[in-house]
């Protein structure tokens, strides 16, 4: 194997007055296949409801993430799981789905998945870099808008950032 580090870290911020917040990060690190899942959830509202419904969402995804599972099935799973809130007809929780693995050369695979979140961004150095990404429409009874999933296999080499945020940070 390579001498590639990688470094997760995150930060968050309370609202004003609150002592937890409506977004819930999870980080495991699987040393024999060399895999690294981050789970960014951001519950609707905000305060002890958000963060159970964010809480709900990132475990569901996380362990989904270890499973032999495709991640874009995975991520079906957890919407058709999760409720659609009566009053504004959206989901109870936003997600992003990292799942990187070392490969044999100095790069990083990312499997990336991204609902309703602000979209992840990539820097090389301070270049920003564009990539596409699969749109997958999904069909929920009850939904208001139409829901897209974004589903994208990235390469991150030495120097290559990749950063996921909730809406509280736009």
């Amino acid at each position: 194997m390579n001498d590639v580090f990688i470094d997760v870290d995150y930060a968050q911020i309370y609202k004003h007055g609150q002592k937890i917040g409506g977004d819930v990060f999870l980080l495991s690190r699987q040393d024999a296949s060399a895999q690294i899942v981050c789970t960014l959830s951001d519950g609707l509202g905000s305060g002890v409801k958000a963060n159970v419904l964010a809480s709900l969402t990132a475990r569901m995804a996380h362990k989904l993430s270890f499973s032999p599972m495709d991640l874009t099935r995975s991520a079906k799973i957890i919407m058709n799981t999760l409720p659609v809130c009566k009053e504004r007809k959206i989901s109870y929780a936003t997600f992003t789905i990292a799942d990187l693995r070392r490969s044999n050369t100095d790069e990083v695979l990312v499997n990336l998945v991204e609902y309703d979140n602000p979209s992840a961004l990539m820097f090389q150095g301070s270049t920003p870099v564009q990539w596409e990404r699969e749109k997958i429409d999904l069909r929920r009874d009850g939904a208001f808008k139409q829901e897209v999933l974004g589903h994208s296999h990235l390469k991150l080499s030495v120097g290559s950032r990749l950063l996921i945020f909730s809406d509280g940070v736009t």
